[in-house]
């Protein structure tokens, strides 16, 4: 009788502990559900408030006063100016550009970036160039737009991109670290987190795009991605930011990879302006804006 007690009271014990495992091993799945939803919602969050700080960035850079540098008066004004960027309009190598009554006519940012068959080149007073130009295009027209108002007009998308960065897991440090002087090159502008940011979301939201694997999904996602391509091009590093959102951006690797991946950017979006025009063409060939 006495062991029968026994026996009885270990399977109780056994049965409790098993159901005492069980409702902690629920509240421990239902917890992390719950910070994997928070985690999911702040990074939407902190997307949405990038994107809709880059369109206000935008239509406040639209504005922006751009003058021909063939203006003497204002040439003499600003050609040794360091707040001052030149952009020169180059055509493309597939065009045979005759659009000049148009180019004579701009005067502010938006119209500039409204001129089909051209691409543009970013210059500043200490010599940097942006990397995008061949020997074989011909310049059209050259301009000057004021550094500090692009800046002024895309802070606040900056602050939106450092954000985001937090949001998927790095540190103030990290991002700092990102726009260090490495062996690979020199120390970048904070301002070329803003086109790296467009990228990944661009990615991210193209490999989000496939929920299912079927013929359909797949050529979806196949031409979105040829999308993403085709409005950044590697030259701008986008197979480097699809290795990234692969890795993980919050893992070591996901981090290098994404230093390289903005370095690369940096050379063609180069500086406050740079970053401008990328923002305004990039985001227009996403359909963001």
């Amino acid at each position: 009788m006495k062991n029968g007690l026994i026996k009885f009271a270990k399977g109780m014990f056994a049965i409790f502990t098993i159901q005492l495992f069980l409702v902690t091993l629920s509240f421990v799945v239902q917890s992390c559900s719950k910070d994997e939803v928070f985690k999911n919602n702040a990074v939407i969050e902190a997307k949405n408030n990038f994107l809709n700080s880059a369109k206000t960035g935008i239509s406040n850079l639209n504005g922006i006063q751009v003058s021909s540098k063939n203006n003497s008066t204002f040439a003499k004004a600003t050609s040794y100016n360091e707040d001052y960027a030149t952009i020169s309009v180059y055509s493309s190598p597939e065009s045979d550009f005759t659009d000049f009554q148009t180019l004579d006519k701009v005067n502010s940012f938006e119209e500039l970036m409204k001129v089909d068959g051209t691409e543009l080149e970013v210059k500043y007073i200490d010599g940097s160039i942006s990397d995008n130009i061949s020997d074989s295009q011909e310049l059209i027209k050259s301009y000057s737009i004021s550094i500090e108002s692009a800046k002024q007009s895309l802070q606040p998308t900056l602050v939106e991109a450092k954000n985001y960065l937090r949001s998927k897991g790095l540190t103030d440090y990290d991002i700092q670290n990102l726009l260090t002087a490495d062996a690979d090159g020199p120390a970048m502008s904070e301002s070329d987190l803003i086109p790296a940011v467009l990228q990944l979301i661009a990615e991210e939201q193209n490999q989000n795009s496939v929920a299912s694997i079927n013929f359909s999904n797949v050529f979806i996602q196949s031409t979105h991605a040829s999308q993403i391509g085709e409005c950044a091009g590697d030259a701008l590093g986008i197979s480097a930011i699809a290795a990234v959102v692969n890795e993980g951006l919050y893992t070591s690797a996901g981090k290098a990879l994404l230093k390289k991946a903005i370095r690369k950017v940096a050379s063609r979006a180069l500086g406050w302006i740079g970053a401008a025009i990328f923002t305004y063409e990039f985001g227009n060939c996403m359909n963001w804006w």
